[in-house]
């Protein structure tokens, strides 16, 4: 009797985590539309074309940096963690980067600086019994410079998104039809004061192809993704913003993806963000932006021989730890002078995840 309740502990344990996770998922998404719906920011008026599009591009460039990495028990099972059919919809990552960048608002006054980036994200993914995969993301980040010319560099945003995917479960490779709801809500430091609300609703379509050893295509399959060594992916679509702290504004986007598995350890991806956007007519003038990103990611998965013992404890709370180096370059054009940035940076990040 004994024994059969030692072996249901971690069972329970489990349900129990899973639980309080979906209560903090709620509770997190509650809040995210409580400040969504709670009225609009009054800061447009207030707030100059060049601070507002300065707050944009760097929010814009950080967003391309979270999408470029993957949820780290994506990368490596945490240690532990055996293999199930159906793998476990949550995973919460902690996310450390230490970054030299010339930000847009901080080089225009010839003080590009150092930058820590902190941040947190949980994400939740499931498919359903239709041919439809749902996932969420909720990503909380401060933004901190060594050095800056005003409040307005130092940006913390919470992130959300919601996004449902065709997946038909027999051919990962095709075509998939997607739609996506993303609020974006901007503070100044600390989270102080909130300056800026956005509310993307989205329409695209992503594919990606898989290539295993010698670059020969991987069979058609439900997931060709773990036997791949090279992954080409291009993401098409299309959004409408609704903004508090500036005009709405309609995108298109393109984003084609590179991801190597050069060794088991280490990995490269390259990602680019194109985007176009149409605002509306706002303090009688019409503005047009062109804006690309290319993120290239190097990725070091730590060996087991220097990590705590699987199954152990301090394996368990340490998680799947992995170090990155990355490097981005953002540069905008548009009709409109002070909405025009260049902006570059590097550095490295420490980062670990769970998932349950």
């Amino acid at each position: 009797l004994r024994e059969s309740e030692g072996a249901e502990e971690p069972l329970l344990r489990r349900r129990r985590i899973a639980g309080a996770a979906r209560g903090v998922a709620v509770r997190a998404a509650w809040l995210l539309g409580a400040a969504l719906l709670c009225g609009h920011v009054s800061v447009a008026e207030a707030t100059s074309i060049r601070t507002r599009a300065a707050r944009s591009h760097n929010v814009s460039t950080r967003i391309s940096r979270i999408d470029s990495l993957l949820p780290t028990t994506q990368v490596v099972a945490p240690p532990g963690v055996k293999e199930e059919a159906r793998p476990l919809p949550f995973a919460f990552d902690l996310i450390l980067p230490f970054f030299y960048n010339t930000d847009p608002d901080q080089s225009l006054s010839g003080k590009p600086s150092f930058e820590v980036n902190p941040e947190a994200r949980l994400t939740w993914s499931q498919r359903l019994e239709a041919p439809v995969r749902i996932s969420a993301l909720l990503d909380v980040n401060a933004d901190q410079f060594t050095r800056r010319s005003d409040n307005s560099a130092n940006a913390d945003i919470i992130l959300g998104r919601l996004r449902a995917q065709y997946e038909s479960g027999r051919n990962d490779q095709q075509w998939q039809p997607f739609a996506y709801w993303q609020p974006n809500l901007i503070f100044s430091q600390f989270f102080a004061q909130r300056v800026d609300t956005w509310n993307d609703l989205g329409l695209g379509v992503a594919r990606y192809l898989d290539f295993g050893p010698g670059l020969r295509r991987v069979a058609v399959a439900g997931n060709t993704r773990d036997a791949a060594v090279v992954t080409l992916g291009i993401e098409i679509s299309g959004s409408r913003r609704f903004r508090d702290g500036g005009p709405a504004s309609v995108a298109a986007f393109a984003n084609p993806s590179v991801n190597w598995q050069m060794t088991p350890q280490w990995s490269f991806a390259a990602q680019a963000d194109l985007t176009y956007r149409w605002f509306e007519r706002f303090l009688d003038r019409e503005r047009r932006d062109q804006l690309a990103t290319p993120v290239l990611t190097l990725e070091y998965q730590p060996s087991e021989r220097w990590l705590p013992r699987p199954g152990s404890g301090l394996a368990r709370a340490l998680g799947a730890p992995l170090v990155d180096f990355q490097v981005f370059f953002s540069r905008q054009h548009s009709n409109i002078d002070q909405a025009r940035f260049r902006q570059f940076g590097l550095g490295p990040m420490l980062r670990t995840g769970w998932r349950f």
